[in-house]
């Protein structure tokens, strides 16, 4: 476990490093990238125990960093997009060892139709945090442009960047409405079973992201205030899952 966890780690930091340093050995970025997520895979599968049996919150924080590093690849490879996976890589390098930094008591997932809400609520995570993350680019590009900053420069224009997050919020909205839809399916008691915070902020981001897609569609909502709308209903999606979770298993231990 620990020798598989550090090879992911280096395999992600080399690959980011090939990145930046811009050497133009495409085949070696690319082996890189898809060593690190063998690695962080089969780190990912000793953990849980089986198929998503033990769901706690370290092991849910490394499997939605290992499936943000190979969308980041899959960007990559099919989008020329190199922005993204530099960001990604470093996170999963970091979160891959969080199961093995904090010990927490095994949370069960039994049955199919909760796996299921499990999966959707992952990919809506994973979509979302594409478009937050597009989002911190484009404020960025667009403060580097308005102040005449040379410091930072991605070689991406606003209207990608805008696209980018755009398409990542529609899918990420998409998917979380399938996600809240089926998890009512598994509430019987709000208070009893603690969801009442993760439906809360739950909604809250579907709502927010609703109202951005919505205002785009009618007027054309775009640029930095759409941004920080999307990174507000991102922040509450967070809070909705790594939050509340954060505090019962690892301040409350239950």
């Amino acid at each position: 476990m620990l020798i598989v966890s550090l090879i992911a780690t280096l395999s992600y930091a080399c690959a980011t490093w090939l990145l930046q340093c811009d050497s133009g050995r495409r085949m070696v970025v690319v082996a890189s990238m898809l060593l690190a997520a063998l690695a962080h895979a089969l780190a990912v599968v000793a953990v849980f125990q089986g198929w998503m049996h033990n769901v706690s919150v370290t092991n849910m924080l490394s499997l939605v960093s290992l499936g943000m590093a190979l969308l980041g690849t899959v960007r990559y490879l099919f989008c020329r997009d190199r922005i993204a996976y530099p960001v990604v890589a470093l996170m999963a390098a970091v979160c891959v060892w969080a199961p093995i930094g904090v010990s927490l008591p095994a949370t069960l997932a039994e049955g199919w139709a909760l796996k299921t809400h499990i999966v959707l609520s992952i990919a809506a995570y994973m979509s979302l945090a594409f478009a937050a993350l597009y989002a911190l680019f484009l404020l960025l590009q667009d403060y580097r442009l308005r102040r005449g900053r040379d410091g930072f420069h991605l070689s991406v224009s606003l209207n990608d960047l805008s696209l980018s997050m755009i398409g990542f919020t529609r899918l990420g909205e998409g998917l979380l409405t399938l996600s809240l839809v089926t998890g009512a399916f598994f509430i019987h008691d709000i208070w009893a079973q603690r969801v009442g915070h993760k439906l809360f902020f739950g909604v809250i981001a579907w709502t927010i992201i609703g109202i951005v897609l919505l205002l785009h569609k009618l007027q054309g909502f775009r640029g930095r205030l759409a941004a920080l709308w999307v990174l507000g209903g991102f922040l509450c999606l967070v809070l909705a899952y790594f939050g509340s979770a954060f505090v019962l298993q690892i301040l409350l231990h239950e």
